[in-house]
Formats: structure tokens, sequence, C-alpha cells
């Protein structure tokens, strides 16, 4: 036996399994995650993706595996132009990167899932997250448990013919659908599933943990100017201040009635029914003096919406889409969603304790892979005091909860007559801003300023938080709070381009000629 050949064949085979494996490895640990394709045409053998705002091209091999949802096999030409890739893991070939498997949500078959609230009937269909829908023939419509995973559902054995039957009355069920989708955008549902919108013990806790952190500094509009809508808890002048932060409210008495005029306008009438019986929820709109763009809402139906952003608008019909999108992220109960299928619900942790914080350290831990404990535990402690996202969808909406606002919202602003493709000229004028490098450096610098100032009340030993954190910890702490929709350049760019392929399809029958977008009124009363 060849003692010295056996052993140089051993060694050979032992260092080229060794390095095929930390090849592999390399592959396994090399992706992104949650990322968007910008182009992806015939042949398939280039994808250009966004990644942090910029675009990157991936070369696509006859070994690119391309996954749908629930690891089903794609065709390439399954991902479009704006498909979320969920994670794309790839390697690299000199400088070049090369896709090896690129993971999405789509349906195999092209079929369509969606949750939302049953908006009502719009001509003959029903609105279901912000998609007209139609019932195969034969499908019928039944109580279901799964939703939302609340567990038994008190409609369970319950069922309908149809959308517009008396028992199904719009505002009040939740409703699961798959089917598919035509070139106009309607779906057709070959499967449909509801449960009742309840207000159980998550609403009433985070209803309860919202309201609690809440403090009203505020003054009551006692003499309305003419022509001045008045709402029926109108505040004004002061400052409404979440858990430590001050939010400084604008002291123009006519701006607060114009934003509430146009924000009742955008309810749909099972949301003003309701609260006109005193339920739960009471919508209501505040403008914060803030030059920060930025708007959020509160699962109470406290909406802010900040001068920095109202500046940046055109029109009435610009800002109606964004209060609807506010708007949607209550009617659809985006806070309760995230705190009803977290496990603290049923270990009675408090909702700004654990939950909080565990979420942060998080998002911190992505932002900031090599900072220390000490420093990320001081960052997950300040943005918990300040954040207003913390209390409006715990932490930070998820992805979808974002696009569904905004295909809500769209809706909203619709159905109240405005002149919706002004979402897109608003998107993209936003897209143009954020790409900016000199307005992120702008708004960083402006927030950064307003927490060194004394509207944050939250102090660790006798100092302002932000002096413990010094000038790194401040930076990535501004760019946690400014991570929204509306100063982040790739969501941006997402939400123009998602915008229009709504509007050139469930819209495209639109008599826009009938619409309004309300410029003049707008410069009137907003400025700009």
């Amino acid at each position: 036996m060849n003692i010295k050949k056996t052993l140089k064949t051993t060694i050979f085979f032992t260092l080229y399994f060794s390095v095929t494996l930390l090849n592999s490895l390399d592959a396994q640990k090399t992706f992104f995650e949650n990322v968007d394709v910008e182009e992806f045409v015939a042949p398939y053998n280039e994808m250009t993706i966004n990644v942090y705002g910029t675009n990157l091209t991936l070369l696509v091999t006859d070994a690119t595996k391309f996954r749908g949802d629930k690891k089903k096999r794609l065709e390439p030409d399954q991902v479009k132009e704006g498909t979320t890739v969920s994670k794309l893991s790839y390697e690299l070939s000199g400088a070049n990167y090369v896709a090896t498997t690129v993971e999405t949500n789509i349906a195999a078959d092209g079929s369509i899932r969606i949750h939302g609230l049953f908006e009502g009937i719009q001509d003959g269909h029903a609105v279901i997250d912000g998609y007209p829908i139609r019932v195969s023939p034969g499908t019928v419509i039944k109580g279901e448990h799964r939703i939302f995973k609340k567990g038994a559902c008190e409609c369970a054995g319950f069922a309908v013919p149809s959308f517009d039957h008396p028992l199904l009355p719009a505002g009040e069920f939740y409703v699961e659908v798959s089917g598919f989708q035509d070139e106009s955008g309607t779906v057709t549902a070959d499967e449909v599933f509801l449960c009742r919108n309840t207000f159980g013990r998550p609403e009433q806790e985070l209803l309860a943990a919202t309201n609690g952190s809440l403090t009203d500094q505020t003054q009551r509009i006692t003499q309305v100017p003419p022509s001045v809508y008045s709402p029926p808890m109108g505040l004004y002048n002061g400052q409404v201040q979440v858990g430590q932060y001050s939010y400084p409210l604008t002291n123009d008495i006519e701006l607060q009635g114009y934003i509430n005029q146009v924000g009742n306008r955008l309810l749909p009438d099972h949301v003003a029914d309701q609260q006109g019986l005193g339920g739960p929820v009471s919508y209501r709109f505040y403008v914060i003096d803030d030059p920060i763009p930025n708007a959020f809402a509160f699962p109470n139906g406290m909406i802010f919406i900040h001068t920095g952003l109202l500046n940046m608008m055109d029109n009435e019909a610009q800002l109606a889409v964004v209060l609807g999108h506010e708007i949607a992220h209550v009617t659809h109960e985006h806070g309760r969603e995230r705190y009803a299928t977290s496990s603290l619900v049923d270990k009675g942790t408090t909702l700004f304790g654990t939950f909080f914080e565990n979420s942060l350290q998080v998002e911190f831990g992505k932002l900031a892979p090599n900072m220390s404990p000490e420093m990320l535990g001081t960052l997950t402690t300040v943005s918990a005091n300040i954040t207003p996202a913390a209390i409006s969808n715990i932490v930070k909406p998820q992805a979808k909860m974002e696009t569904q606002a905004d295909r809500v919202g769209l809706y909203y602003a619709h159905q109240a007559g405005y002149d919706i493709r002004e979402a897109v000229n608003f998107w993209n004028k936003m897209e143009q801003l954020t790409a900016s490098t000199s307005f992120q450096q702008e708004i960083t610098s402006q927030l950064l300023s307003s927490l060194g100032s004394d509207r944050l009340k939250y102090q660790t030993a006798g100092q302002n938080p932000l002096q413990k954190l010094g000038a790194a910890g401040s930076e990535v702490l501004a760019k946690q709070i400014l991570d929204t929709i509306y100063t982040s350049h790739p969501k941006a760019r997402k939400r123009a381009r998602a915008m229009n392929e709504l509007i050139s399809t469930v819209y495209a029958d639109t008599d826009w000629s009938s619409t309004r977008s309300q410029r003049e009124r707008y410069q009137e009363r907003v400025g700009g």
C-alpha cells in the first residue's frame, strides 16, 4: 500500500471539500433582505435591485433559483419591476454579484392573497385592502378563525352568499381573500373567509396604553373664526407630550381647522357613523410645528402631520393621500395587529416594557452591528421614550402594513373626490428630495437640534441623553427615527411606482374631470 500517495489523496480531498464547504457557507452568508427589483427583463440574465438607495446589478444564470410563497419554484418572468425580494442570496465573482437564490412571496400559480377591512360595495364590487373584489360563482363567504391569528372567532360556522348581504355591514368584518387578479386590478375570489371586527382585550390594552402615554397641554378652540372647521376635540396652541417627548402644535387656528376639515372628509361612512355613536376611536388631526417632514397615527385616532411635510405638498389632493394613509393605519388596526400577535399579550407583559425594548434592540442591531452593548442599551432606552411610532404602530409598521395603508388611503382619497394622480406627483417629488445628500443632512441636523432642546424631557443622571450617546450614537438614533416613508429615498421611489401602477389599473376608468386637486385653496390655507 502506498501510504504517501494515500496521504496526499486524503489531504487533497480534505482541502478540496473544506474549501468547497467554506465557499458554500460564504454564499449562504451573503445576501440582501427586503430589496426592490428596479429592472428585470428578457432574456433575464441581469437583475437590478435597489440597496440602501443605490441601484445594484446582479448577474442571473441558469443556476439561479427563484422561489415564491411556501418556497415553491417560480419562473424568472414572474418576478416583475417593483417586486419586493424578501431574501436575495448571492456570490461574488471578482467584482461581479451573481444571484444564487431569489426569494419572494409571489404565489407560483399566479394567485393573490389579500386581507383587510370590508369597506363596502362600489360599482358592484366589494372593496377590501384597496382592491375591487368579485366572488366566483358558487363560492361561499364563510366565517373563519384564522384572520390575524386571533384564535377562535365567533364567526366560525357563519356563511353568507354575497358581500351585499344585510348580515355583512361595511366596516364590521375583516376578510381574507384568495383568487386571481386581472389586468384591471379586480380580484376574482375563489376563497373568502371573514371574522367580525370586535373590540376585545388586545384593542382595549393598546388604547389604554396609548391614552396613558399622552399628556395634553393644549388649549381648546373657544372662538372659531368664520369658515373654519371645528373638530369635536379641537386642540391647538400648546403641546402634546408622548412619553418623554413634547410635540408643539401650531397656534394657527385656521390651519388646524383646515386639516381637520380635510381629514374628516376622508373618513369612510362606516367610520364616521361609528364615531358619531361615540365609539372607542375618535379621529382628530393635529398640526405639529416642526420642519422635519413626517406624519404618524395613534391607535386612538389621533393623527399628526408636521408643518415640514405640509410645506412640501402642492395641493389638497396630496394632503388627502397622506392623511388617508394615516387613517388607514387606524381603520386597519395595524398597531393592534402587531400587538395581538405578539406572545406578550398572553404573558401580561406591559406594552411599553419588554416588547418595545426587544424590537428596538433588533432594529438598532441592524443599523449598528458593531455597537457596544452599553451604547445599544442607551439607544434603546432613549428611542423608546421619544419615538412616536412606538405607540402608533409598535416601533415600525411592517412593510406590508405600509403598502396596505397606501392602497386603502388612496381609496379613501378617491372616494372623497380628490384627483389621486397627485399621489404620484407627491412621491416623485419626495423621491427627488430624499435623493439629495444636503436634504438628508439638513433634516438630520434639524432632528438632532430638536432632541437637544427642552422638548426632550427624559434625562439620565441630570444630563440630556444625547450627551451620553455622543456624536456616533446620536447619528444612529437620528437614522432610526428618520427611517420613515417620508424621509427614505428607497421608500419614496417604491411608493411612486406602486401608486402609478394602482391608478393605471384599478382607477383607470375614473373621470378625472370630476375630481379636484384644490391647489389654490391649499396654497391659501397652508402657503408653501
